[in-house]
């Protein structure tokens, strides 16, 4: 009973000493103390809890939010305070791998402290400095043959961090992911680890508009003895593109998530408007680590993530093919969406209407400046250049309309608005002319008027003008 691991066994004796022989004199009493001392996590403080307090395990995850950081409790000595001083010594082993916070989140004891029985009930925050089981002792006052009250508690040291997030999780399709982009004509991503890595990359992404998606997620942990927890992100951007992350239990084998890249559901859908944010942060949190009910904590944060929505898939000459060169290109959304003054708009007629009147703002130009020898149309020319003739003006339509999913062709009439011929875009039943050589900005006029206004010759032809883009 001297090292009494519960305060269950608290036992004081009350008695009467006896001598065996006869005699004189008044029996004495007598009082008999055997002391215990108690020391509890303090989600596991209930009653019944004291018959598992040597097996079971509080996790500590390491963490900078003092808010979040596992609570234990120290309580009042049960012993004769009369007879000894009511200090109690607090040890931890490894000696190393924890301290104990106070209240005001600064004040720290390590292994070996002292807390006085003035002090208590007394709550502490354990602070993780390394990772690993521990072993925490309080030990009471000691009697004449060095013995001391003793409880215990075990602990686990956890440390768990997202290391990658992909974003474009399946380049086979993009009905649950991001769409396939590159940086430009010349420059691809390497999405392989995914677009966003601890430490290292954070690639932009882009989405087509009001669709529900998934991401794909790999997290490591410390120890390796840990197999499961609960983790979810929450949103903390105030104008962003994507909600929070749905929260999924994830395993863990060898100190790595799995499967090594876990799916989680995003919260809401897209914008159902055509977007760019910058905005998009998620922090990462975890709970019921080892099924054990733990609290919730932080994890790391990942973000800010760009993040560019669309209509639909981009259409021709656009292509979502994994690798193609003619995969959208993020300076070609930046254009389309920033430059063209396209963000922030829900319908096609707006966003087609946004594009013609920038585009319309390009001088014209006689001769086609963005056609190459090898017979295609260099888009990556016309969106920096400050010229462009009635080919140019409408081939460039047709691709920023198309990069955003939107389905138009660009065509070519000859004898037509008194010149040799003449290029517009044909978008359904309507027409949208860009080229600066008109006396106005063509937006949405019905095709059978456009015709008719343009007074085309009795030989006039028409035909689509398509071209690859470089």
């Amino acid at each position: 009973m001297v090292n009494a691991h519960s305060s269950q066994q608290y036992v004081t004796i009350f008695g009467t000493l006896t001598q065996p022989d006869p005699g004189s004199g008044r029996n004495p009493w007598f009082k008999a103390t055997v002391p215990a001392v108690d020391i509890d996590w303090e989600k596991h403080a209930g009653e019944g809890h004291e018959n598992d307090e040597d097996t079971w395990a509080g996790i500590c995850p390491v963490t900078t939010n003092q808010s979040q950081r596992t609570k234990i409790i120290v309580r009042s000595p049960k012993d004769d305070l009369s007879l000894v001083p009511g200090r109690m010594t607090l040890e931890c082993w490894p000696a190393d791998i924890v301290r104990f916070l106070r209240e005001d989140g600064v004040t720290a004891l390590w292994s070996e402290a002292t807390i006085s029985d003035s002090e208590t009930p007394l709550t502490l925050y354990v602070d993780p400095q390394k990772v690993g089981p521990f072993r925490v002792a309080l030990l009471g006052p000691s009697d004449d043959k060095s013995n001391r009250p003793t409880d215990y508690l075990f602990g686990k040291a956890v440390l768990v961090e997202l290391t990658n997030i992909k974003f474009n999780h399946d380049t086979g399709s993009s009905a649950s992911d991001a769409i396939n982009i590159r940086q430009d004509y010349s420059n691809p991503y390497d999405i392989s680890n995914g677009e966003w890595v601890t430490g290292g990359a954070n690639l932009p992404v882009c989405y087509t508009a009001n669709k529900s998606i998934t991401i794909k997620a790999r997290f490591t942990v410390q120890p390796t003895s840990i197999t499961s927890a609960d983790i979810w992100a929450i949103s903390t951007d105030s104008d962003g593109s994507l909600g929070g992350v749905v929260k999924a239990n994830v395993t863990f084998s060898g100190g790595v998530s799995s499967p090594e890249y876990v799916t989680f559901q995003v919260s809401g859908k897209t914008p159902n408007c055509v977007k760019k944010t910058t905005t998009d942060m998620w922090q990462w949190k975890m709970e019921n680590v080892n099924g054990s009910g733990s609290a919730a904590c932080d994890l790391n944060a990942s973000g800010s993530h760009t993040v560019y929505t669309i209509f639909n898939e981009p259409t021709s000459p656009w292509v979502n093919t994994a690798g193609s060169k003619r995969n959208a290109w993020e300076s070609a959304l930046e254009f389309a969406i920033v430059t063209c003054n396209a963000k922030n708009i829900a319908t096609e007629d707006d966003a087609m209407a946004a594009i013609t009147t920038h585009l319309y703002t390009i001088l014209y130009t006689g001769a086609s400046q963005h056609l190459t020898v090898g017979g295609n149309f260099s888009y990556t020319g016309y969106m920096t250049m400050t010229s462009a003739n009635c080919l140019d003006s409408a081939v460039g339509l047709d691709t920023t309309g198309s990069l955003l999913g939107m389905n138009m062709v660009a065509r070519r009439r000859t004898e037509f608005f008194n010149y040799n011929f003449h290029c517009f875009v044909k978008k359904g039943a309507y027409v949208y002319d860009s080229c600066s050589a008109m006396s106005m900005c063509i937006i949405k006029i019905d095709y059978a008027t456009y015709i008719a206004s343009g007074s085309p010759g009795l030989g006039s032809t028409e035909s689509d003008k398509t071209y690859p883009i470089e």
